[in-house]
Parts: C-alpha cells; sequence; structure tokens
C-alpha cells in the first residue's frame, strides 16, 4: 500500500527553521519559539500548512495556523487543527477574526470570554485587531 500524498506531523523543535522559513515565503510574519508545540502538513513531502500552540500565561493558544494558498477549501485547516487536538487534548483557546468563528464552531470550539490570565494577552492583540474574537476548545468537545 502506497503512502498517502498529504500527511500530518508534529514538528520537532530542531526543524522550526522550515517552519519559520514557510511563513515568511506565505507572506506572513509568524515566527515558531522554542517552547511551541508545532504542526505541519505536507504533500509528497512540500510543506502545506502548519499550525502551532504557544503557551501563554499557563494556558495554550492556537496560532499561526496557514494553509498554502493553493491547497484551501480542501479541509486542511481543519484535519489540522482535528490532529493537534487529539495529540494535545486540554484546554486550547484561539483568538480569531469574525468571518472564521463559523469555522472553529463546526470544530467544537466556543465563544467566550478569555479566561482572566488571558484577559491582558487578548487585549494586546485587540489593539491592532480590535474585532478578534475569543474562542476555547474544552477537552472532550465534539465538532459538529
Amino acid at each position: 500500500m502506497s503512502e498517502p500524498s498529504i500527511y500530518i506531523e508534529s514538528v520537532e523543535v530542531v526543524a522550526y527553521p522550515l517552519i519559520d522559513r514557510f511563513y515568511k515565503a506565505q507572506g506572513q510574519g509568524d515566527r515558531c519559539k522554542r517552547h511551541d508545540k508545532v504542526w505541519a502538513v505536507r504533500d509528497q513531502g512540500t510543506l502545506i500548512a502548519t499550525a502551532r500552540l504557544s503557551p501563554m500565561e499557563g494556558q495554550w493558544i492556537l496560532r499561526g495556523v496557514w494553509v498554502a494558498p493553493s491547497y484551501r477549501h480542501q479541509r486542511i485547516a481543519s484535519e489540522l487543527i482535528t490532529q493537534m487536538i487529539a495529540d494535545h487534548p486540554g484546554e486550547i483557546h484561539c483568538f480569531t477574526l469574525p468571518h472564521l468563528a463559523t469555522f472553529y464552531g463546526r470544530l467544537g470550539w466556543q465563544l467566550c470570554q478569555p479566561k482572566s490570565v488571558l484577559q491582558g494577552v487578548f487585549a494586546a492583540y485587540r489593539r491592532s485587531q480590535p474585532q478578534l474574537l475569543s474562542f476555547r476548545r474544552l477537552p472532550g468537545s465534539e465538532s459538529a
């Protein structure tokens, strides 16, 4: 049986510079930090999507979800986030733009007020993007 051409993998810290180059090639300013947990999607070995969990104030924040434009609308981001949740089943938070609310809702994320320990972080993000929404994914939350 042949290996699937598209696969999701957890990324080791030594490979974070490759993820950073992907973000840069996509015009994104994101960069992986040593303490992040990073996942990547590859198509026949070529990096096509990535996302990471960053620890902040004792919580995990989903950040840097990015799919290469030619691979969008193929459920790659959904599969990537689903795999991340399977690998990291604790509570996860994310701050996202309103047009992505339905996307996260379908994956079992709940619109919420940020936890008190995250309110300062959320406020800082909202200074540059006032329309941001706060979501969280609780362990065991089912996707629609």
